[in-house]
This record gives C-alpha cells, sequence and structure tokens, in this order.
C-alpha cells in the first residue's frame, strides 16, 4: 500500500517535464525576409574607337613633384542612399488571389540602353555594373544606387542615368500591385574597333 504514493509522484513529475518540451514545439517560425530579385542583364555594346592623335606636339610639363591622381577605376562612387527592401506586409486579396493565388514577378517594361560613353570607347573600358532599383507600384523607377561597380565611374554614372527613365511591370497579387527592389545588372561590350574619323555613335 506504500507504493502508491511512489508511483503517483513519478506520473506527476514525468508530466511536467514533458509540458514545456511540447511548448516549445508550438512556438512560431520567424519568416526570413524575401530575397532581392535580380532581373534579366541589359547588354550595352558599341565599337571601340582610337584616342585621337595630336597633330602638333606639346611640350610636357615637368611632373617631378606632382602626386599621381587616382585611376578612374578607383573612382568614388556617386552618394547615392540605396532604397531600402520593403517589408512584407499583409496586402488585401481579392476572390482570384485568394482562390488561385495568382502572382507575378517584376519585369522590364519600357528599357533604353544607355549610350556607350566616348571615352570609355577610346579607352578601352568594360564591365558589368548592378543597380539596385526600387519599383513603385505603377511601376515608375523610385530610389537608385550601385550595388555592384563596374569599375568605371563612367559606366556606372551612364547605366544609373538611363534606368531612372525606365518603366516596369510591378510585381502583381491578384488584382493588386505593389512596390518592390530589384537588382538590374547592365554590360558594357566593346567589339571591333572603328575609325576614328567615322560616324560616332557615342556620347
Amino acid at each position: 500500500m506504500r507504493t502508491r504514493p511512489a508511483s503517483l509522484f513519478l506520473a506527476v513529475a514525468l508530466c511536467l517535464s514533458a509540458g514545456p518540451a511540447v511548448a516549445a514545439d508550438t512556438k512560431a517560425v520567424p519568416r526570413e525576409p524575401e530575397a532581392v530579385q535580380q532581373l534579366d542583364e541589359v547588354e550595352v555594346t558599341a565599337s571601340r574607337i582610337a584616342p585621337p592623335r595630336r597633330a602638333i606636339p606639346l611640350p610636357l610639363p615637368d611632373v617631378s613633384a606632382a602626386s599621381p591622381l587616382p585611376p578612374e577605376s578607383m573612382g568614388v562612387q556617386p552618394a547615392v542612399s540605396a532604397p531600402a527592401v520593403p517589408r512584407s506586409r499583409n496586402l488585401l486579396r481579392d476572390e482570384t488571389a485568394a482562390t488561385k493565388g495568382v502572382r507575378t514577378r517584376p519585369r522590364y517594361l519600357e528599357a533604353m540602353r544607355p549610350p556607350y560613353p566616348r571615352r570609355a570607347r577610346e579607352m578601352g573600358w568594360e564591365g558589368t555594373v548592378v543597380l539596385r532599383v526600387e519599383v513603385n507600384p505603377d511601376g515608375t523607377v523610385g530610389a537608385t544606387s550601385i550595388h555592384r561597380t563596374s569599375g568605371y565611374l563612367t559606366l556606372d554614372e551612364a547605366a544609373l542615368i538611363a534606368v531612372k527613365r525606365w518603366r516596369f511591370a510591378p510585381p502583381t497579387d491578384g488584382a493588386f500591385s505593389f512596390a518592390t527592389v530589384v537588382d538590374v545588372p547592365v554590360r558594357f561590350d566593346l567589339k571591333e574597333q572603328e575609325d576614328p574619323r567615322g560616324e560616332d555613335r557615342g556620347s
């Protein structure tokens, strides 16, 4: 008759020890923020042109006491504030989105390629710049910044100026469009050399 209390205490102790473990399993796991989507690469091509030759030789200045300037590839990027990735919000859903889950991704709608800078064509500068672009719900461009430089400030600025005039098809959730942030890669690529006396197609 004295063994019953001991077994009763043992059963109560097992129930109490199992309680926190069950409660821990029921905790909600926080959602991770969505990654920034990268769109298709935009290629900008042009013919390389030879730099113009000077007809009259000029005397070279004395540079023995001058300090060297940093190369073009080490130029300081323009101070442009990076757009913040919008946090996920509870969007209103229409019946189509609730039943079929119709969602679309952002894409290019009107994207005019930037002109290849003449200075870059003469110097043979090439590279890929990745721009971080905020797409508004109406498809216009909001804040922009240089996410990864091409190595040449001239090419970065040409791509940054052009993308501000682009229009995008914004992402949609059912019949509702919303803002997002995308990465836009722009690749500058030179082809065969062009006669400097020919038509200049650069800026």
